[in-house]
């Protein structure tokens, strides 16, 4: 059954109001930007944006888990969609980063403030930080649960806490897109993310056929 016109269109509002907030946020700061603002930016009337939205917070709170369950289901379906002969770790990590690559580099600027002002207003905002860690706490279950799935398969090392990776990988995107926005956007996201995969796959493959020789020692004027 197609979806009714009426709930089209409401889903449409509620996306256009919620790019609205985020462009001024980005633009004139989280505090200094209104509701009165927002509506006007987005094309509503005052009143009708309290329909969708009572507090600026309740955006960033819709915002921040719409993208995750979003970008999840991305995750999940590029790995279970994969084709046999693929590498579920550098699969995982382009679908993870796809948004980095594909993206212009106006366009990963503003994503890249956007997750800015999340992280920093989630140090601010009990309630949007309890949604941060929730977000947090999703990701690490999935991560936990396909890196379970590589150890069974013999393609991950035992030895390897799994939450610890987990920790790793979620604050990878974070520290990446903090460095290429005070950069200027100036990173190669397809050979970052390549790199990654290999330095990745290198470290956690179980075969000692892909660890690589052992370091050479370095010998000091005492040992001659």
């Amino acid at each position: 059954m197609s979806p009714k016109r009426s709930d089209v269109f409401k889903a449409g509002r509620r996306e256009a109001i919620l790019d609205a907030a985020m462009r001024l946020f980005v633009a004139q700061g989280y505090d200094r930007t209104t509701m009165r603002e927002i509506a006007t930016e987005a094309g509503v009337s005052t009143g009708a944006i309290y329909v969708y939205f009572q507090t600026k917070a309740e955006m960033l709170q819709s915002l921040c888990a719409e993208e995750t369950a979003l970008e999840r289901a991305e995750l999940l379906e590029a790995i279970r969609s994969a084709a046999p002969g693929d590498d579920p770790l550098a699969v995982g990590l382009g679908a993870a980063f796809r948004r980095y690559i594909e993206a212009s580099t106006a366009e990963r600027r503003e994503r890249e403030q956007v997750q800015l002002l999340l992280q920093y207003e989630a140090t601010r905002d009990p309630a949007f930080g309890a949604t941060m860690r929730e977000m947090i706490d999703s990701w690490r279950a999935v991560i936990i649960e396909l890196a379970t799935e590589e150890q069974a398969a013999g393609r991950l090392r035992d030895d390897i806490d799994l939450s610890a990776l987990a920790t790793i990988l979620i604050a990878l995107p974070f520290g990446l897109s903090s460095i290429d926005l005070l950069r200027n956007g100036d990173a190669d996201w397809a050979t970052v993310v390549g790199t990654l995969s290999s330095i990745l796959r290198r470290g956690l493959d179980p075969s000692p056929a892909l660890v690589g020789p052992a370091p050479v020692a370095v010998l000091s004027a005492d040992d001659d």
